[in-house]
């Protein structure tokens, strides 16, 4: 009797500890002693009716910062600091996890974070990434190219596990390698393979855009050298188009492909070569237009850069950026290499 009353006390405080296990996380911070700043902190918190994404704050004085974060499900806590396209650090959270956070210095990006075993396994990988990640943030000359390899090199070393699955939806670039993310999406197994950690990152997407290939508009209209203003289709002929300014390097590069190709495919009514400048300064745009000399080609301006809604509607978040599109307005290179989309576009032309 005593033995069987002694068995249902343990399990009546198994069952009470468990129920006292509060819907919160916390994170407390260790720097040196000189870093005052405030970081911001976005997460998705969840309860028992859904949730919605939270943007808060933690400040750190003389070294020491302290956050409360509040969930009921697991969650990706993205710490924004530093600058750059790309948050500073991803943290996977879950309730009763106490988060960790020692550096060197001010910077996310090179902290080093401790709480839980995915947490841990990815403050690992970025710290020895960090030179690609810094690589892909840069704001406007940025490239994906060396980040989107170490992780396709992860995928396939572990397709199980659940890191892999974590640093394709954060950290891969889709509009860099739209096909090779769903590759590498293909391999994923197990583990890594559940819907469970797809939609982890994407209630959270700060990040990478919505999966699936870029829809490309019908036209675009831009100011050019001789219109004034002119309607580009994109149902018509394969088009590529190169976005970038003339200071970028590469640029003097890029014009000497786009040369070659409109040398040798003279016709300008079977294909389109467009030089798109975001020079904010049109004294700076017709003078770079003199000293291109790009013949059979149109010469576009968008003073407003990247946010300008025709090159918004085509994915361009940085320059330099190619887009190469054939008769049907399908995408077949989006991307930073302009070899690469010289390529693709000689081999349309084939057809």
């Amino acid at each position: 009797m005593r033995a069987r009353l002694l068995i249902f006390m343990v399990i009546l405080a198994g069952i009470l500890l468990t129920g006292c296990k509060k819907n919160e996380f916390r994170i407390e911070m260790t720097l040196p002693a000189d870093v005052g700043a405030t970081y911001t902190v976005v997460y998705y918190c969840s309860g028992v009716e859904g949730g919605f994404i939270t943007e808060s704050a933690v400040a750190v004085h003389e070294g020491k910062g302290k956050f409360m974060g509040i969930t009921r499900q697991p969650t990706l806590v993205y710490i924004i600091g530093g600058g750059g396209r790309l948050p500073g650090a991803v943290i996977y959270a879950e309730r009763g996890d106490k988060i960790e956070i020692r550096g060197e210095n001010s910077k996310p990006l090179y902290w080093e974070i401790r709480g839980n075993k995915l947490t841990e396994q990815l403050s690992e990988w970025r710290n020895a990434h960090i030179d690609a990640i810094e690589s892909a943030s840069a704001e406007y000359h940025g490239s994906s190219k060396s980040l989107n390899a170490a992780i396709a090199e992860s995928v396939k070393k572990a397709p199980g596990e659940p890191l892999s699955a974590l640093l394709l939806y954060i950290y891969y670039d889709r509009r860099e390698d739209s096909k090779g993310f769903t590759a590498l999406k293909k391999l994923l197994k197990d583990k890594a393979a559940k819907g469970d950690l797809a939609e982890l990152v994407s209630r959270s997407d700060m990040i990478n855009d919505p999966e699936g290939e870029l829809k490309i508009p019908e036209k675009l209209v831009f100011r050019t050298v001789f219109t004034g203003c002119d309607t580009l289709s994109l149902r018509k002929v394969p088009m590529l188009i190169y976005f970038s300014e003339r200071q970028r390097d590469g640029y003097e590069e890029s014009i000497k492909i786009l040369r070659q190709l409109s040398r040798e495919y003279g016709d300008s009514g079977k294909r389109a070569i467009v030089n798109v400048s975001i020079e904010p300064d049109s004294l700076n745009y017709i003078n770079s237009w003199h000293r291109d000399s790009l013949q059979g080609a149109i010469q576009a301006w968008t003073p407003l850069g990247l946010a300008d809604e025709e090159v918004i509607k085509v994915g361009v978040r940085r320059i330099p950026w190619v887009l190469v599109v054939d008769a049907k307005g399908k995408a077949l290179y989006t991307g930073q290499d302009m070899e690469k989309g010289a390529e693709t576009f000689r081999g349309l032309m084939k057809k």
